[in-house]
């Protein structure tokens, strides 16, 4: 599977990974890198972000698990717990030459603490750093889920076929 996802140090810079299908990955925990998952609440005005569940869901493969997770950890923030009250959410890595560019990645959400922080566009993992200092954020760290991810091309994107 394709997927876009944000350069952790680079704010703004979209880039392409290709992910298997079949989570988790069997890897040694000290081989890990992370991989942010911002998620964003009904109401946030963030604009789009990667991976929107409303009006239509664009990853459907993890999107409605995140929305779930979301909001049976921070409900006041993300509603019901069949996460109708997420409209999506971000994926943040190191790219190649980073510092934490590996082959395996553990998924860390990043969830707000309130309505009125989920204004910030995380596009970094400083900015990311900074709002988990200030409160406004807490990271969740899924390591049952890490997954290998490599990076590819945008011609390799534009060649992919979306998902239905």
């Amino acid at each position: 599977m394709l997927e876009p996802v944000y350069n952790d140090e680079r704010a703004g810079v979209i880039g392409f990974v290709s992910t298997p299908l079949h989570a988790p990955l069997e890897a040694n925990p000290r081989a890990w890198s992370p991989f942010f998952v911002p998620v964003y609440p009904v109401g946030s005005t963030v604009g789009l972000v990667l991976c929107q569940h409303k009006p239509v869901e664009n990853c459907p493969d993890h999107g409605p698990l995140i929305a779930g997770a979301a909001a049976a950890i921070m409900p006041s923030v993300y509603g019901p717990g069949d996460g109708s009250g997420v409209i999506g959410h971000d994926h943040l890595m190191d790219f190649p030459g980073g510092a934490d560019f590996d082959v395996a990645w553990e998924p860390i959400l990043v969830l707000f603490t309130s309505k009125a922080a989920a204004n910030e566009h995380l596009l970094t993992d400083a900015q990311i750093e900074a709002a988990v200092a200030r409160g406004d954020a807490i990271e969740v760290p899924v390591p049952q889920e890490t997954f290998h991810c490599e990076a590819v091309s945008a011609a390799a994107w534009a060649r992919g076929t979306p998902l239905p």
